[in-house]
């Protein structure tokens, strides 16, 4: 794998013309947000995502004619072929039921010569901070299975670029993108994750595994405070449809 890193979706975003934009698994715009600004250029971005309670945060987070949000899924979604001239994908790999089926329909919808960008984290080679991250993550995914919610494991880097090649996209180019990685003690981030942990023992409450919940929260909120906790990197695919 010949990967470059780069230090900011700018660097990745700048010569390039967006046009019309669908965001899978947008969830509250996150990516949005880096998108409007990183970008050359843009016409319009959709977002789309099966929780309908966060696209109601993200419609009023992003508002005007530019934006638009639809409820669907990646599994199938709810647009012609060659629609948009731009699709992307972040940090939802894990978070779809079928990722070769997504990113299917993901090229599907995608005009001749539009771009597809996959971004998404992975869960092998961390620091300690890093590996905080991820087990924080990997006990989210338990919850939400008890909850009903579709959530996975993160891949590992092979994984994330085996299920790329599959699409056959021209010109496929991969960078690493390492977040933030300067501060692990950062309290402010601590604190944060720590009262997210404690928000989801109330989830739970009543739940029979919530003596499991609650002794693992107080675990990794220990580790929190021994290690730290940042990002995990991120892979960052992009390729062509011809």
């Amino acid at each position: 794998m010949n990967i470059k890193r780069i230090d900011g979706f700018k660097e990745l975003f700048y010569e390039m013309d967006g046009g019309q934009i669908l965001d899978v698994a947008c969830g509250e715009g996150q990516f949005i947000d880096v998108m409007q600004t990183a970008l050359r250029s843009w016409e319009h971005i959709t977002g789309l995502d099966v929780n309908e309670e966060i696209l109601k945060l993200a419609s009023r987070k992003f508002q005007g004619s530019v934006f638009s949000f639809i409820h669907g899924s990646s599994q199938d979604i709810p647009f012609p072929d060659c629609r948009f001239d731009l699709v992307t994908l972040s940090k939802g790999l894990h978070h779809v039921e079928n990722p070769y089926i997504a990113l299917e329909e993901m090229k599907r919808v995608l005009k001749k010569g539009g771009h597809l960008v996959i971004s998404e984290m992975y869960s092998d080679g961390l620091t300690a901070s890093q590996m905080s991250q991820k087990m924080y993550h990997d006990l989210r995914v338990e919850l939400d299975n008890i909850l009903g919610v579709s959530h996975f494991n993160t891949f590992e880097k092979k994984a994330i670029v085996k299920i790329a090649e599959r699409l056959n996209l021209s010109g496929m180019k991969i960078y690493e993108y390492p977040e933030d990685q300067s501060d692990p003690m950062n309290a402010a981030r601590i604190k944060d994750h720590s009262e997210k942990l404690d928000s989801w023992l109330i989830q739970i409450a009543n739940h029979e595994k919530y003596d499991y919940f609650y002794s693992r929260i107080r675990e990794l909120k220990e580790r929190f405070r021994k290690v730290g906790f940042t990002r995990p990197p991120q892979l960052v695919i992009v390729g062509r449809k011809d």
